[in-house]
């Protein structure tokens, strides 16, 4: 399933910014990825890789720990709830690659070459699965009537028993001995190729197009006020994953480009559908918040909806005499592309 989703309308729900909501799945990509180079020598001088994993994934595990603590406790001071929410984050993806390089290790190392085609099969069918039918958990649980974050917190929480639980099962496997690796390695050494260098120029500029990705989930959030439908949508996106399985693996025999370009062209088209819809609030639904209302307040009563609430009095961001406006344009420079922005106004202004 893929949590940059949840994730990225969480932060809106919080009256992130638009930088802060882009920020969201790039920190773990980056976390897993860029570092790998800088560490991959240093893994390769361990005779046994999944000493370094255990060590790793409890950095990790404390990150998704701070997640679930400040959406159960701290749902009343929402600007100091982003911050945790961005700490845990920021945890998470800094141990992703020292996590991430001892498994791939273990892996090879643990499973027969022969063997590892049907495992991989195993484990992309059977997350698909899994990941379709936890689409409709997500889409029940942030249906339910629950003081936000309540309902986040316990995706965050269920989120991080499977990740310990995972944790723990793999830390048991027993990892064969190896001869430590000697000499250094040589990082541009790949770069010398040019079908390597023309691979990764593909993939950083796919990578920038699959930043749109959590402002879909901001948009449906702030404006169309579909957030329950966030499941539903990550269960049609497990289930597209796992019926074009068969597509990709015809394109295959054809050749890698095949895939790659028909990828591509599939990764354009997303943004553009979406710039193709009718932008503002959606016309048939009504009770919808505005895309300039605080997300963390229903239109009627600030604080009714945050968890938990404070003992006396309003939080102390909210102003008694403040009115939340919405912005005429969607460009305007109120309210931002797609009314994602917000602007606070005084009670003496017009509220729309």
């Amino acid at each position: 399933m893929n949590p940059n989703i949840i994730l990225a309308s969480f932060a809106a729900r919080l009256g992130a910014s638009p930088i802060l909501i882009g920020l969201v799945p790039a920190l773990p990509l980056a976390g897993g990825l860029l570092p790998q180079a800088l560490l991959v020598g240093w893994v390769a001088r361990h005779r046994k890789k999944l000493p370094l994993y255990r060590k790793a994934s409890a950095f990790r595990f404390a990150g998704l720990l701070l997640l679930v603590f400040g959406a159960f406790f701290l749902g009343a001071w929402p600007g100091l709830l982003l911050g945790v929410f961005l700490a845990g984050l920021f945890l998470f993806a800094l141990f992703t690659a020292l996590a991430s390089l001892p498994y791939w290790e273990v892996l090879a190392k643990a499973v027969p070459r022969e063997e590892r085609p049907g495992l991989f099969a195993a484990i992309y069918m059977g997350g698909g699965v899994l990941a379709f039918l936890a689409g409709f958990g997500v889409r029940a649980l942030l249906g339910l009537d629950l003081p936000f974050p309540l309902g986040y917190a316990l995706l965050f929480a269920l989120g991080t028993l499977a990740y310990g639980a995972a944790w723990y099962v793999f830390g048991r496997v027993e990892e064969p001995e190896e001869e430590v690796a000697v000499g250094r390695t040589d990082l541009r050494l790949p770069l010398r190729r040019p079908g390597f260098r023309a691979y990764l120029t593909a993939r950083l500029f796919l990578g920038l197009a699959g930043m749109v990705e959590p402002f879909y989930a901001a948009y449906a959030v702030r404006v169309l006020g579909k957030e329950a439908e966030l499941g539903l949508y990550l269960a049609l996106n497990a289930l597209a994953f796992i019926l074009s399985n068969a597509l990709w693996s015809a394109l295959a025999r054809r050749g890698a480009k095949a895939v790659f370009l028909g990828g591509g062209v599939l990764v354009l088209a997303t943004p553009l559908l979406a710039l193709a819809l009718p932008p503002g609030p959606s016309p048939w639904s009504s009770s919808c918040r505005g895309p300039t209302s605080p997300p963390w307040a229903s239109p009627a009563t600030p604080t009714s909806s945050t968890w938990p609430r404070p003992r006396s009095g309003p939080p102390p961001w909210a102003s008694p005499t403040a009115s939340w406006a919405s912005s005429p344009s969607p460009r305007s420079s109120e309210g931002g592309w797609w009314g994602l922005g917000a602007t606070r106004r005084s009670s003496s202004s017009p509220q729309a």
